[in-house]
């Protein structure tokens, strides 16, 4: 089993307990979620990343209606640049969880079927040598990220990589998003320490296939 973060911004469609034992979702205190944003002190519930960001908006001097076709008519290179970490991080980590949560089910594990295992198949060899290599290099993570296959619309084919932090696979490579693994520390070490090859394994146990075949039949149309 393994805890993973939980993320009330994002959409889960199963009770979290479900996952057990092989995604133990408990939630970690607080002070296991490192960002720039101000947010509560520990112990107490941490905000949705989305609203981390308007508290970090509403601290700084943005206006209220900031995007950045605005900042760019208003010429604040300045202020554009400021937001981005504060955007990279807790927006990506929205976009990362959202689809790292329905990824997960508790009747999935097994193989994918149709399209998605033959794409797998051309692209990797076999289901078998796919998984291996995708779990290599999320096991080979520096520190805090995450593990992905995403698809290459320019290529026409699967890939796996691999992002630091919170960063978010199709604005940092161009990958469409199919699957997603979190492998920040915070969410197995309640379960397995700092074991995160065992985490790995368990897992393949509840990966949601139809939604992972669902994502790439959506990103080739």
């Amino acid at each position: 089993s393994a805890r993973a973060k939980p993320r009330p911004d994002c959409a889960r469609p199963y009770e979290a307990s479900r996952l057990r034992p092989c995604a133990d979702t408990c939630p970690p205190p607080a002070r296991h979620y490192p960002g720039p944003l101000p947010c509560p002190p520990p112990g107490s519930p941490r905000p949705a990343q989305p609203q981390c960001v308007r508290a970090w908006l509403q601290r700084s001097s943005v206006p209220p209606r900031c995007c950045a076709a605005w900042l760019l008519r208003a010429g604040d290179v300045t202020t554009q640049v400021s937001l981005q970490p504060a955007l990279k991080f807790n927006g990506g980590g929205h976009i990362n969880h959202t689809i790292f949560w329905t990824n997960l089910s508790p009747s999935g594990g097994g193989e994918p079927q149709g399209e998605l295992l033959e794409a797998i198949k051309r692209d990797f060899g076999s289901f078998a040598s796919f998984k291996e290599k995708l779990t290599a290099v999320s096991v080979g993570v520096q520190g805090s990220g995450w593990g992905w296959l995403g698809f290459n619309k320019e290529q026409g084919r699967l890939q796996i990589a691999a992002c630091a932090n919170q960063d978010p696979l199709q604005g940092t490579t161009g990958l469409v998003p199919l699957l997603g693994i979190d492998v920040w520390e915070h969410a197995y070490y309640l379960q397995y320490k700092n074991v995160r090859p065992d985490y790995l394994k368990a897992i393949w146990n509840v990966i949601n296939w139809e939604n992972v075949s669902s994502r790439y039949s959506a990103c080739r149309k």
